[in-house]
């Protein structure tokens, strides 16, 4: 709920503008209701349903109505949004040949690439130095999608050698909910695993607390 909108997106760097001068990691799930509507692209492409594009419309409409609200018509972002939607476009291309539970984590990921790149841009845009970390370089998992077991030697040393370098450059943005595993292949770690996310980093960054 705290990035359903442009308003909430606002509100979020309002707050983040008192802590300019903490090392903060920013854990952002996808914006309101979007697993949701990832989850109805996913069963269409699934089960290879006609109105497959009408549903990945509404996901993409939905993203372009909130950045239209924060950002003039020409800028960048614009673009890297775009690359996202180029690479989940080609994914729903390919025949499906893979179980379910996979299929779903590397569509419904989506959800966090996009708030976290439009979340992360803002902040930069007003005067908050951050930078954005693909969470899936953070977080290493088992094979189990939907549910990903975390390799507890692996991702501490992963968040210390990725993160910390950065926390003196300005806060750190990435995504709740997602990590992978030993193949590269995107593994979520369960419905409202940002918040496991977040006490993953403060874990694993030996984090004074975690809000």
């Amino acid at each position: 709920a705290s990035v359903k909108n442009a308003e909430a997106i606002r509100n979020v760097a309002n707050i983040l503008d008192n802590y300019k001068t903490e090392q903060l990691v920013i854990v952002i799930s996808a914006f309101g209701k979007m697993t949701n509507a990832f989850e109805a692209v996913i069963n269409a492409y699934f089960h290879q349903q006609a109105d497959l594009p009408e549903k990945l419309a509404f996901v993409k409409n939905y993203h372009l109505s909130v950045m239209k609200d924060l950002f003039e018509d020409n800028h960048a972002v614009f673009t890297k949004v775009e690359k996202w939607f180029v690479e989940m476009n080609a994914y729903v291309q390919q025949p499906v040949t893979e179980p379910y539970d996979c299929v779903y984590d590397q569509l419904v990921s989506r959800g966090e690439l996009l708030s976290t790149t439009i979340v992360q841009q803002y902040l930069v845009d007003n005067g908050l130095a951050s930078n954005w970390v693909d969470a899936r370089q953070l977080i290493r998992t088992d094979d189990t999608y939907r549910e990903g077991k975390v390799d507890w030697d692996v991702t501490p040393q992963q968040f210390k050698s990725v993160i910390t370098p950065l926390l003196s450059k300005g806060f750190v943005v990435t995504q709740g909910f997602i990590g992978s595993n030993e193949a590269g292949k995107t593994v979520t770690l369960g419905r409202e695993g940002s918040d496991y996310t977040a006490a993953i980093a403060a874990y694993c960054l030996d984090a004074e607390d975690m809000t």
